[in-house]
C-alpha cells in the first residue's frame, strides 16, 4: 500500500532537466555555484545550523529530500526540513566531494559519520543541484543512503 505522499498511482509525467534560473549559466558557473554551496552546507551542517543552510537556497526553491517523498518548497520548507534533520542527528562530519557540471546542472557527493538517534551511523548521498543566476539553489533532489555504523570514505571517493 503506498502511502499518500509517496508516489500515488496517476499519469506519468517528465521531470526533465533542472534548469537554473535564466538559462545563461555554463557547466563552469554551475561548477562554481555547486562548489560554494557545498562549502557552505558543510559548515551548515557540522555546526547543525538550519538556518545557515537554508540561507543558501532560493525563496522560492524546489528540494526533494527523498525520492518518493513530497518536495519542500520555498526556502521556508528545506528550513523546516532541515531543522527536522539536524535535530535527530548529532557528532555529524560531513564532507564535499569535488562538484559534477553538466550545462547548467551539478552534482555533488556528500559523505557524513554522525550520531543518528543516537547510534554511530554514515549517511552518504548525492545532491543534483541547479542554481539562480547569484548562486542560489533553484532546484535541489538529494539521493541518500543511511548505514548502521561508521564508515569512512573509499580512497576515490569525491573524485
Amino acid at each position: 500500500m503506498l502511502e499518500p505522499d509517496r508516489g500515488a498511482p496517476g499519469p506519468t509525467r517528465r521531470l526533465g532537466p533542472l534548469r537554473p534560473g535564466d538559462g545563461r549559466d555554463g557547466p563552469d558557473t554551475a561548477r562554481e555555484h555547486a562548489r560554494r554551496w557545498a562549502e557552505g552546507y558543510e559548515a551548515a551542517w557540522r555546526a547543525g545550523d538550519a538556518e545557515a543552510a537554508a540561507a543558501l537556497y532560493a525563496p522560492g526553491t524546489h528540494y526533494r529530500s527523498e525520492a518518493f517523498r513530497a518536495p519542500h518548497l520555498g526556502r521556508e520548507g528545506v528550513l523546516a526540513y532541515t531543522r527536522q534533520a539536524y535535530a535527530s542527528e548529532g557528532g555529524q562530519d560531513p564532507r564535499f566531494g569535488t562538484p559534477f557540471a553538466a550545462g547548467a546542472s551539478a552534482a555533488v557527493e556528500w559523505w557524513t559519520t554522525t550520531l543518528e538517534d543516537g547510534q554511530p551511523a554514515t549517511l552518504i548521498g548525492t545532491s543534483v543541484l541547479s542554481f539562480t543566476p547569484d548562486g542560489l539553489v533553484a532546484t535541489a533532489r538529494d539521493y541518500w543512503f543511511l548505514e548502521p555504523g561508521t564508515h569512512l570514505p573509499n580512497d576515490d571517493w569525491g573524485q
